[in-house]
């Protein structure tokens, strides 16, 4: 259920953990970068793994995460 932007070759996400860091929403698509192993916020100057990211995303757990992986 995430919106994913695609622009060239890159796949854009806002970020979810953008407002647990930077303390407000992510209101640009264009801040967060889809990689083969999770994603990297450049407002927040981050890289979080695929499993992170998810968890971020849904709220779930980390084995939770693992499931909706699979």
């Amino acid at each position: 259920g995430m919106q994913i932007v695609k622009k060239g070759k890159y796949d854009f996400i806002q970020c979810p953990g953008h407002e647990k860091r930077l303390g407000k929403p992510d209101s640009h698509i264009g801040n967060a970068v889809l990689l083969k192993n999770g994603y990297k916020c450049f407002a927040c100057n981050t890289f979080i793994p695929t499993a992170e990211m998810v968890m971020e995303y849904t709220g779930c757990n980390r084995q939770e995460a693992y499931h909706i992986i699979a």
